[in-house]
């Protein structure tokens, strides 16, 4: 079932590569990952917007929110924010995701992050690639596109950076196949031979942490409330968030 290998590269595209005793055939496939972006976004706004407009509004709670929660729900308050529109084209979208695993694929694969783990005072990245994240939710932008497909996913860890930092994969399935996502992460631990702790070894850990050894000041990014409400560019920035979490 698992011949089949997807890769993502940088320009987006799908390589769909199957390779066998007797013949190797390779092609390419769209993922339109700019729209499920949009869409992500667009759904995302307007959930945050439903649950705590009201606390953004009030001068009383605004500032016992976390900043990005603010953003993320003026986002949704924002005129031109269609969401009818975006729920009409996120069905035509899941359906193509479904002609599309129906049609040319069986798996997905896809990176867990675009970048590394970070240090933990860090709420997320400045800049990815030298490329500036405009938002919190840009160092999570490939769950997040994959969250707008409704497949079920699986994230195992598939290798190392060369200090030693964990690099994770999604495995993502055909809607509805948990149990293709599940056996897949079941199938690629074993031949990565990265089988994830048991259940015991990780409540084990909980107690005693295990503390990394390498250099984590490469990614800079907001370390307080009033860092984040800056660049996300709230307009009261300055005068609230004053006081760290």
């Amino acid at each position: 079932m698992f011949e089949n290998i997807i890769r993502i590269t940088h320009t987006y595209k799908l390589e769909h590569r199957y390779e066998s005793d007797t013949v190797s055939l390779q092609r390419h496939v769209r993922f339109d990952d700019k729209t499920a972006w949009r869409l992500f976004s667009t759904l995302r706004a307007e959930k945050f917007r439903s649950s705590f407009e009201k606390l953004v509004k009030s001068s009383k709670h605004r500032y016992a929110l976390k900043p990005e929660v603010v953003w993320n729900t003026e986002q949704g308050m924002m005129e031109g924010h269609d969401v009818t529109e975006a729920l009409k084209e996120s069905e035509q979208f899941v359906a193509e995701i479904e002609r599309l695993f129906r049609d040319d694929i069986d798996l997905l694969l896809v990176p867990a992050t675009p970048c590394l783990s970070f240090d933990v005072n860090v709420r997320y990245p400045n800049t990815i690639c030298g490329r500036k994240c405009d938002s919190y939710l840009d160092w999570m932008r490939l769950a997040c596109v994959i969250s707008s497909t409704g497949c079920p996913t699986a994230a195992i860890p598939c290798g190392s950076s060369s200090d030693g930092r964990t690099i994770g994969i999604q495995i993502v399935a055909p809607p509805g196949r948990d149990d293709i996502a599940i056996a897949a992460a079941s199938f690629l631990e074993t031949i990565l031979h990265r089988e994830l702790p048991s259940v015991r070894e990780i409540r084990a850990a909980e107690s005693e942490p295990i503390l990394g050894t390498c250099d984590l000041s490469d990614v800079d990014g907001p370390r307080t409330r009033q860092d984040a409400a800056r660049h996300h560019h709230l307009s009261d920035w300055k005068e609230g968030w004053l006081d760290d979490e």
